[in-house]
């Protein structure tokens, strides 16, 4: 049987050094991505690995002509958070979450949020012992945040 597998051997070697001879240079491949994108960048950088195993910066449009932007103090930037967003039937919240996520705020000290129904949610972002609050806020539009009562 491995006689017969043999002629597979110069087919493969040939892929793998076409791959080899096309991949970017070492110093490429390892270049810094900053920790918080820059305000221009809007936050939306995000790290993109493709099947070689290398990464690699880009910037994607996040569709936020339609979206909720939770606005947070300003020493939440740039910082991960705990959110947790209860939609509002009738005039009341939920009893379960509808969303729960680690968003990570963006130097505009916003996180928006694209994908929702419109209609009215509760919002509660904590951080360590930080928590705030942003009630009945609509979908689109903008939610402020306050100190939770």
């Amino acid at each position: 049987m491995a006689e017969g597998l043999r002629w597979w051997v110069i087919p493969g070697a040939l892929v793998i050094l076409a791959r080899t001879v096309t991949l970017p240079p070492r110093e490429s491949l390892t270049t810094a991505v900053p920790a918080v994108a820059t305000a221009d960048e809007g936050g939306n950088l995000v790290q993109v690995q493709d099947a070689s195993g290398s990464r690699q910066p880009m910037v994607l449009p996040v569709p936020t002509a339609h979206a909720l932007f939770v606005r947070c103090p300003e020493q939440l930037a740039g910082r991960r958070v705990q959110m947790v967003i209860w939609r509002r039937v009738d005039g009341a919240r939920e009893a379960t979450p509808w969303l729960r996520l680690t968003p990570r705020v963006r130097n505009d000290h916003t996180v928006p949020i694209a994908g929702l129904e419109d209609g009215r949610y509760d919002i509660e972002v904590r951080d360590g012992g930080l928590v705030l609050a942003a009630d009945d806020a609509a979908m689109p539009g903008e939610a402020v945040l306050t100190a939770a009562q």
